[in-house]
């Protein structure tokens, strides 16, 4: 095949790529194309017409290995709902969580020791090996235990059935 003809179909695989499907790397994707059928040796093409037939059935498949990839290695970016959420933890719904929630910190704050509290304040964010250091627990498992105990405690407290 003339190089011409190389570059036209490089640049309507582009266009297959980008445009018709949307994707941000039609570039590299059109190159993986042609490479793909540059390494077949195995075709002999007796018009332009079938070159271009044989592009895009090459396209296609590089198209589906690149989803696939996608899919594999992929994720997508969290975003806001559009609506408000629906919350039904424990029977109760969005503005009784929110009651509900406000007393178990005022429980936490007024009846737990002040050292439980703050454990359990700081175990939300910190691994066991950052409590241990920041409660002077020695190891990661004693402060794993220790925090686990003060929410015991506040489950207790709060009146957290396991029914």
């Amino acid at each position: 095949m003339p190089p011409a003809s190389w570059s036209e179909a490089r640049l309507k695989l582009v266009h297959f790529f980008s445009r018709g499907r949307g994707l941000h790397n039609a570039e590299d994707l059109a190159h993986d194309t042609l490479a793909a059928l540059w390494s077949r040796d195995d075709y002999e093409f007796r018009s332009e017409s079938e070159f271009g037939l044989v592009c895009y059935g090459f396209a296609k498949r590089v198209l589906q290995a690149s989803f696939r990839r996608e899919c594999r290695n992929g994720c997508e970016e969290l975003t806001d709902s559009a609506g408000p959420v629906q919350v039904n933890a424990f029977g109760l719904n969005r503005a009784e969580m929110a009651i509900y929630l406000d007393e178990v910190l005022t429980l936490g704050n007024s009846q737990l020791r002040e050292r439980e509290w703050k454990m359990i304040q700081s175990g939300v964010l910190d691994d066991g090996e950052t409590l241990a250091r920041k409660f002077a627990l020695g190891t990661a498992n004693n402060a794993r235990v220790h925090l686990s105990r003060a929410r015991k405690k506040l489950a207790l407290l709060a009146r957290w059935d396991k029914k």
